[in-house]
Formats: structure tokens, C-alpha cells, sequence
């Protein structure tokens, strides 16, 4: 309880750096307003392309795009030993491991950005390569932003355990359309290596 008292005093606190942005100005649902890539508009497309997503997929091992706060694309190639969904499913399925990694790099609280992420369902993508697997082609992910005014809210969990290896291709767009909208990221990168 205490956690969630700490996080609604958080949602007043100016950043340590850069502007201090209003967010309740800006548009802040869960609306899915597309159900694929290829629904979006042809310079929304061209603009993934230019982050390095390929909506082919082809030498990509596993592909996650999130527009505005819906994850629209979770998938890895049959076969593979990699785990990819979005966040908020993450949680749900492995509470063990929000006690261990969720908030730890950068506190809930730290914020109005990182609060107003942890408090409202939280949305972004999860990675998680086990101990000695090797993924041969790159993952790609992409959070897009679709909608004017839209306030997007991610956070982003990659764990690689020991011996693992993992190349991402990530990247950050928003159709061409959209003049002012804002997005609230934080990504916390877990690398593990056992001691001895």
C-alpha cells in the first residue's frame, strides 16, 4: 500500500533533467486503434523502415511493435529459445520476476514519468534469452507512436542470462501525421554473469 501512496505523491515530481512536460495535456488510453502493421498509413510503414524494422521479417529472429500503448506484434520464429511478450503479460506470468528486475535500475517513484508508467497497466516489450542460448538473427522492436496528443508509456525489460547472446534492433517512430505527442520510457538491460 505504502508503494502505491509513494507512487501517487511521484506523479507531481519534476524530472532531475529536462523539460517538465504536462502530461495531462496529452491522450493517455489503451486503445487498440490498429490491430496490425499493416494498417498503418504508407509513410507510417516507411518510417519503422527507417528505424531498421523489417515488416518482412526476414533475418529477424523475433519481431515487437507497440502502437501508441497496444502491443500489436509479439512473435519469435518456431524453434527458437526466446521469450517475447509485452510487459504487462510478462508480469502477470513470471511475479518472481517483477520482485527481482521490475523498477530496480531506476526506482518507480523516481518521477512523474516513471510513476505515471508503473502505475497505469504497463505496456512495452520483455526479452528473455536463457543461460547458453544463442540467437543467431537480430530481434527487432519498435514502439510507434500513431495518434496526435498521445502520451505513450513503456517499459522495457530485456534479461539475457549467462553465456546468452541476443542482438536487438530497437527503435522509436511516429507517423508522420503526428505533431505533438510524448512518450515515457524506461528500459532496464539485465546481463548476467554467475561469479565464482
Amino acid at each position: 500500500m505504502s508503494e502505491q501512496v509513494n507512487l501517487q505523491e511521484a506523479l507531481v515530481k519534476k524530472a532531475a533533467f529536462g523539460n517538465d512536460i504536462d502530461l495531462e495535456k496529452f491522450d493517455d488510453n489503451n486503445e487498440q486503434h490498429v490491430q496490425s502493421t499493416a494498417e498503418l498509413s504508407a509513410a507510417g510503414k516507411e518510417r519503422l523502415e527507417h528505424v531498421g524494422i523489417d515488416l518482412e521479417r526476414e533475418n529477424r529472429s523475433a519481431s515487437f511493435i507497440q502502437v501508441d500503448n497496444a502491443p500489436i506484434e509479439a512473435e519469435v520464429k518456431p524453434q527458437l529459445p526466446l521469450e517475447l511478450m509485452n510487459t504487462g503479460a510478462a508480469a502477470k506470468k513470471y511475479p518472481e520476476l517483477v520482485k527481482k528486475y521490475w523498477w530496480n535500475a531506476v526506482k518507480a517513484d523516481t518521477d512523474k514519468y516513471t510513476a505515471k508508467t508503473a502505475l497505469e497497466q504497463e505496456q512495452g516489450y520483455f526479452i528473455r534469452v536463457k543461460a547458453g542460448q544463442k540467437i543467431e538473427a537480430p530481434l527487432q522492436a519498435c514502439v510507434f507512436i500513431g495518434h496526435e496528443e498521445q502520451l505513450q508509456r513503456v517499459h522495457n525489460i530485456v534479461i539475457v542470462e549467462e553465456g546468452a547472446e541476443l542482438n536487438i534492433i530497437s527503435g522509436c517512430a511516429s507517423d508522420p501525421g503526428v505533431e505533438k505527442a510524448c512518450i515515457s520510457v524506461s528500459v532496464n538491460f539485465m546481463l548476467k554473469k554467475m561469479l565464482s
